[in-house]
């Protein structure tokens, strides 16, 4: 699931800088500001993950 996800958000990304030009440039900034506040907004109301003993830490 989180290799899906993180395919998905890899080919946003290039979308967005294959489609970028100056003028939507400025768009495309607001975006990201706007999904960071949403996603932080969203990080605080999940709960605490519990610590996993045997998950293995990189």
């Amino acid at each position: 699931m989180v290799q899906g996800m993180d395919s998905v958000l890899w080919a946003l990304c290039v979308a967005e800088l294959s489609a970028t030009t100056d003028k939507t440039a400025e768009a495309f900034k607001d975006m990201r500001y706007e999904v960071t506040r949403i996603l932080r907004k969203l990080v605080e109301s999940l709960p605490e993950p519990e610590a996993d003993e045997d998950a293995d830490i990189a």
